[in-house]
C-alpha cells in the first residue's frame, strides 16, 4: 500500500487492516494493532466484513498520534467502524489521527465512525485519504460535525461549512427564538425540537413561529418530534439539496420537501 501522510506517525500506535473476497463473502485477512489501538473483528453472516476500531484509556491526550491502514482487495466488502466516541483532551501540542485505505477494482468500503468529542483546549489535526480502483467505492458521502451547548452566539464560520443546522428545542420556552443570535438568525435551517413537549412547558408554538420569522427573514424554520419522526423528510432533504448544490449537481430528487424560504413547517 502507498501511503503519503502530510506529518508521518511512523513509531507511533499503528494498526493495519486488509480484506479479500472468499467466494461470496468477504474476509478479514490480517488484523494488526499496537497499543494504545485495538481492532475488533466481531462475527458476521452478511456479504461484507466488519471491523472496529478502539483505543485503550478512553481517548487521546497531549502528543498522541494514531494511523490506520485499511486494504479492501477486488470485490471484497467491508465496513470499518468505531466501537465509541474518540475523544481528545487538552493537548497543547496537538493530536493527530490518519486514516489510510486503498479499495480496490469492484470493492466497497463503508466508513462509519463514531463522532469526535474534543474537550476545552484540545488541538486535533484528522486526515482521511482513499486510493480507489476503478468501480470501487467508498465514503464519506457527507460529513457532519456537531457543536454541542446551548450558546445562542454559537454559529459556524461560512468558509468551515457548507450548511448549518441550528436546533433547539420547545422545553427552553416559547422565548428563545426571540432571543436572538448568529445560531437563531445565521443557520441555513432552525429546527424547533420537541414541539409534543409544549403543552407541559407552556409554550406557544404560533409565537415561536412568529418571533422565527422575524427574527430570520426568509430562512427557513422546521418544527419536528424528532423521536416521532415529524420533521425529519424536510430536514434529510435539506441537507441532501445542499449536498447537490455543494457539488455542483443540477437536481436532486425530493427538492420538493426542502424547506423553501421563509416557509415554517409547521408540527
Amino acid at each position: 500500500m502507498r501511503v503519503f501522510a502530510e506529518q508521518p506517525t511512523e513509531g507511533g500506535p499503528e494498526a493495519r487492516l486488509s480484506f479479500s473476497r472468499a467466494g461470496a463473502r468477504t474476509v478479514i485477512g490480517a488484523a494488526y494493532a499496537t497499543s494504545p489501538l485495538r481492532v475488533l473483528t466481531p462475527r458476521n453472516h452478511g456479504r461484507a466484513a466488519w471491523a472496529y476500531t478502539s483505543t485503550l484509556g478512553g481517548g487521546m491526550v497531549d502528543g498522541d498520534a494514531i494511523r490506520l491502514r485499511v486494504e479492501v482487495a477486488p470485490g471484497a466488502a467491508a465496513v470499518l467502524a468505531s466501537q465509541g466516541q474518540n475523544r481528545v483532551y487538552r493537548s497543547v501540542h496537538g493530536c493527530r489521527s490518519e486514516l489510510a485505505a486503498e479499495v480496490g477494482e469492484g470493492a466497497f468500503l463503508a466508513l462509519l465512525p463514531d463522532p469526535t468529542v474534543c474537550f476545552a483546549g484540545a488541538s486535533y489535526r484528522q486526515k482521511t485519504e482513499l486510493r480507489l480502483a476503478a468501480g470501487a467505492e467508498a465514503g464519506p458521502e457527507l460529513l457532519f460535525v456537531e457543536s454541542g451547548g446551548d450558546n445562542l452566539a454559537a454559529q459556524y464560520s461560512r468558509e468551515l461549512a457548507d450548511y448549518t443546522i441550528y436546533v433547539i428545542d420547545v422545553a427552553g420556552g416559547d422565548k428563545v427564538p426571540r432571543k436572538g443570535g448568529p445560531g437563531i438568525t445565521q443557520s441555513d435551517l432552525l429546527v424547533i425540537n420537541k414541539t409534543d413537549l409544549a403543552p407541559q412547558v407552556g409554550a406557544d408554538l404560533a409565537v415561536m413561529a412568529r418571533d422565527a420569522r422575524r427574527m430570520r427573514g426568509d430562512g427557513p424554520v422546521v418544527f419536528a418530534q424528532c423521536t416521532h419522526g415529524v420533521g425529519i423528510a424536510e430536514v434529510v432533504a435539506a441537507v441532501l439539496a445542499a449536498r447537490s448544490a455543494a457539488l455542483g449537481a443540477d437536481s436532486l430528487e425530493g427538492d420538493a420537501l426542502r424547506p423553501a424560504p421563509g416557509r415554517i413547517h409547521d408540527p
